[in-house]
């Protein structure tokens, strides 16, 4: 029983750990962008073989966190989460002793596995362990993992490969992992099992979900590399995710027994709440992708440079996330969310004054104008949206709320990679339209030059007009972020107007 005035001891040791195997669980998602090219000299893989690393863990944590509610009922939340740590624990250490690509896409995959998990439960035992009055601190306690792990993440994994080697980023999690079971075994309440779920568990629902999600995420990740719907294999495999996935949703809204609940997402303040938050998932894993894209790509910094980048963005988050409970008591959560994503989507939007000096230096007000924005939305977003939901709905509702996070991630990534290949062409084709005179003009300067021939200046000047134009094609994407971010804004709105249902857990 929950002490609704003051959460004890044991109660914070376990959100405490959860909030933590969360944090380890997202930050494994972009850990090792800064090293895939390690990765895949070490395993003897071509580029496009390489990508399946993140790929594996991304299609497994996708198709787990929906089932986490399901599961917690069978196994109870103490079991299925020590279990789910050890387990991540587990393939972790064997992802860095992998010998070939076919073990690391197996072991990353089975890690997603158990580390997706993670995140949907820290989220409900805040929600379910804390008193109200206490759950602004769980929740900013939360947060961290959500809104610091994707800055610390490639940080993390270049310094870790450029001073030791590309195995750490995965023998790191030993020791944290140690720490949250030591933490959740002292602070989880013992439940009893209930295998008879198993029974009457919704397996097509599982079945249809697991292989719609999967093929969607797959998609999503390699649709680009294979021009999209020019690629029989992209539309065999969203043809079988569309079908699969209206499969599941009519599945559980007519089972008596649903896998989920979709029909919390008929409730206006709980979908409004989630559209915010896949709109916020979608700028926040994009960012993520494209920063290091960009410094890499355009000026040429090394995985270090760019993790140095990328932490002005997740250090002030430290100092902010702790303020962000007194902060909600002040402003209420509505205030405080849209002050959040107004500096959110100005640094999206400072970021489109893109040109060739515009580097590293350029984006440490930008990230920090990100850094605080972010914990500003997510602690009252997560308020707002679970608002009017009873106890018994928390754990559903986490699934929906964090797998709609991540899918709007992968969405994001996706329609940026596209965008930036599309745009890149176009700006591309409409420089060389509007210049033909200067680069006649700059064919004759350079051809006056000792040791360089005509085809060597042709083929400079090309290579300028083509980085010229990515650099538009990078504005372009942090432009839609902008405007993504606005429309979140919208959906906010929206949720507070909202009628909440008379049983409420606030």
């Amino acid at each position: 029983m929950v002490n609704r005035h003051q959460a004890s001891r044991q109660t914070w040791l376990a959100v405490i750990g959860g909030a933590l195997a969360a944090f380890m669980a997202i930050l494994d998602i972009q850990i090792t962008n800064a090293s895939l090219q390690n990765i895949q000299g070490a395993l003897s893989a071509s580029p496009e073989e390489i990508t399946w690393i993140s790929t594996a863990y991304l299609v497994a944590e996708v198709v787990i966190i929906p089932m986490t509610g399901w599961l917690c009922r069978v196994f109870s939340i103490r079991k299925y989460m020590l279990t789910s740590v050890a387990l991540f624990i587990v393939f972790s250490v064997l992802c860095g002793f992998s010998w070939n690509l076919p073990s690391m896409i197996l072991f990353r995959g089975l890690q997603g596995l158990f580390g997706g998990a993670l995140i949907p439960l820290a989220y409900t035992l805040v929600m379910s362990l804390l008193p109200e009055q206490e759950r602004p601190k769980g929740l900013a306690l939360f947060s961290l993992s959500a809104v610091c792990s994707p800055a610390f993440g490639p940080t993390l994994g270049g310094w870790l490969t450029d001073t030791w080697s590309w195995h750490m980023i995965f023998f790191i999690n030993l020791i944290p992992g140690i720490l949250m079971l030591i933490l959740l075994n002292k602070g989880l309440p013992k439940e009893k099992t209930n295998f008879s779920e198993l029974k009457r568990g919704d397996w097509l629902g599982i079945a249809t979900m697991a292989v719609g999600l999967a093929c969607l995420q797959i998609v999503l990740e390699e649709g680009n590399l294979n021009d999209w719907f020019g690629s029989s294999y992209i539309v065999s495999l969203s043809v079988i995710s569309v079908l699969a996935l209206m499969i599941f949703v009519a599945r559980e809204l007519t089972t008596i027994n649903p896998l989920v609940n979709l029909r919390l997402l008929a409730r206006p303040r709980f979908s409004f709440g989630v559209l915010a938050n896949m709109g916020v998932g979608f700028c926040l894993y994009s960012a993520v992708y494209l920063l290091p894209l960009y410094l890499g790509s355009i000026h040429d910094y090394t995985p270090t440079d760019i993790g140095l980048v990328i932490m002005w963005m997740g250090v002030p988050q430290l100092f902010i996330v702790p303020l962000v409970p007194k902060l909600i008591d002040k402003f209420g959560c509505i205030s405080l969310t849209m002050m959040g994503i107004v500096l959110f989507a100005a640094g999206f939007y400072l970021s489109t004054n893109l040109n060739p000096n515009f580097a590293g230096p350029q984006f440490h007000f930008v990230q920090i104008l990100r850094a605080i924005g972010l914990p500003l939305i997510m602690t009252p977003l997560m308020l707002i949206t679970m608002k009017g939901l009873s106890q018994s709905d928390m754990a559903d509702a986490s699934s929906l709320f964090n797998a709609f996070r991540n899918l709007g991630g992968a969405i994001g990534m996706a329609v940026m990679a596209t965008v930036l290949t599309n745009r890149t062409s176009f700006h591309d084709q409409r420089l060389r339209e509007a210049l033909p005179q200067t680069m006649d003009s700059i064919y004759r300067a350079y051809s006056q030059v000792p040791h360089i021939n005509h085809q060597e200046v042709v083929a400079l000047f090309s290579m300028e007009i083509h980085k010229q134009a990515a650099i538009m094609a990078y504005a372009d994407d942090f432009l839609l972020m902008t405007w993504v971010m606005l429309i979140c804004s919208l959906f906010i709105w929206l949720a507070d107007r909202s009628k909440t249902d008379s049983t409420t857990v606030f």
